[in-house]
Parts: C-alpha cells; sequence; structure tokens
C-alpha cells in the first residue's frame, strides 16, 4: 500500500478486519447497519468514537491506493473535522439511506445514530450565528410530541414549514432555561448572536440589573416580556 501513515499496526488491522470489512460492503443497505457498526467499532481501535485516517483505511480495501484513500476519506468527513463519526461513516456506506439535502442533515447531525435529535444536536443544523434563544424556539415548535427531541419526521415538517402553528414564548422564558423567574448572565448571553463578546454581553446585563443582585427579572428586563 502506498500512504504515508502505513506502517505494521495498520496492515495487521487490515488483515484481521478483511473478513469483516467484506461481509459489511457486501451487504444490502437494508440490512447492512449491524455489520458496518461491527466494521466501525472493529476499525476504532483506540476507542474515540471517531476514525481517523489510518483507521478508516482499514475499512477498505486491502491495496487502495493513497489516492483512493484520501478521496474516500474526504467523502466520508462530511464535517471535515479529520475524523470519521459513526453516522458519518454509515452515509458513506449506504446504510443510512440519505434522500435529501435536509435528510442528509438530520442524520449528520445524530452523532448517537439513534434517529432522533437532541437540542444540542438540532443547534449543529442552524445558523451558526443564530442566538440560542432564536434556535431554542425553534426546537420548541418542531417538538410536536413535545418528547424533547426530534424526530426525521418532525424535523422534515419544520424544514419544510409544515409543523402546526406553535405557540408564542417570550424571550425572557426562552432564555431563563431553569424556568425560575431569574435569568442568569449565563442564561442572558443566550439571546446574543453566538460569538458576541463576553464584554459587550456583560455591559448589557450589568447596565438591566439595576439593583446589582446578579440576576434579571422581568420587570428589569424588558425586551423579556416580547413575543418572539
Amino acid at each position: 500500500m502506498v500512504f504515508a501513515e502505513d506502517g505494521p499496526t495498520m496492515k495487521l488491522a487490515q488483515t484481521l478486519l478483511a473478513p469483516i470489512v467484506a461481509l459489511g460492503m457486501a451487504a444490502p443497505a437494508s440490512a447492512g447497519i449491524i455489520d458496518d457498526n461491527a466494521v466501525f467499532t472493529a476499525a476504532d481501535l483506540n476507542v474515540s468514537g471517531g476514525l481517523d485516517k489510518t483507521e478508516f483505511t482499514t475499512t477498505l480495501e486491502v491495496g487502495a491506493t493513497a489516492r483512493t484513500i484520501n478521496r474516500r476519506f474526504a467523502a466520508a468527513d462530511a464535517n471535515r473535522n479529520g475524523s470519521i463519526q459513526l453516522n458519518e461513516f454509515l452515509i458513506f456506506r449506504g446504510t443510512l439511506e440519505v434522500r435529501n439535502k435536509i435528510e442528509r442533515q438530520f442524520y449528520l447531525a445524530d452523532v448517537n445514530v439513534n434517529s432522533s435529535l437532541t437540542f444540542d444536536e438540532f443547534v449543529s443544523t442552524s445558523n451558526r450565528r443564530a442566538s440560542l434563544v432564536v434556535i431554542r424556539r425553534n426546537f420548541l415548535r418542531a417538538d410536536v410530541d413535545e418528547s424533547a427531541t426530534l424526530t426525521l419526521e418532525e424535523f422534515l415538517n419544520f424544514r419544510r414549514g409544515l409543523s402546526p402553528e406553535g405557540p408564542f414564548f417570550t424571550i425572557y422564558a426562552l432564555a431563563d432555561l431553569d424556568a425560575n423567574d431569574q435569568v442568569t448572565q449565563a442564561e442572558f448571553s443566550t439571546w446574543f448572536k453566538q460569538g458576541a463578546s463576553e464584554a459587550r454581553i456583560a455591559a448589557k446585563f450589568e447596565r438591566y440589573d439595576t439593583n446589582d443582585d446578579g440576576f434579571l427579572v422581568r420587570s428589569e428586563w424588558n425586551p423579556g416580556v416580547r413575543d418572539l
């Protein structure tokens, strides 16, 4: 194999994995998730939950060229972070059948591959500059069954504008994560676009916190009573 990271360890791993890989690659998409999960687990030699290029190479046919390895690794590494997680691997192998861009976004966010999105996973599908208050509102409106997770159907309906008319949420309620009618500076920061400077957030918080008790109540934070 012509590969800069080639070595005895990788060759041994490829030899040991060859029967598993052959089985996984031959399995149809509808029945392949068990096989491809096994391939991924066996390839994850350092048990990190992701495959680096050396580990990923062990899932390919023996003798793959460096060009082929690099091309396939780039195709599988959808989020371009230099590591291939299980969901990315299953999409690459075709085990998770993706029919459109919205479904692809769902499955790439579903890191633990349980067919639902938590709020944190949903955040990764949203505009990177959007405030967490806006993202939380969207999540709550999309979560029609109020299960605190989104199914693929709920996610598709929300993205396509087909979700039923949801309730209106005040900015204050969305920022008050523990619902105790006191917004801390950390909670207040969720009102700002992601990436806002800590100094700017602190300055605005101090201006609203008129009694200097470290909390904002509804009477102090006037924008907090508006519907969002």
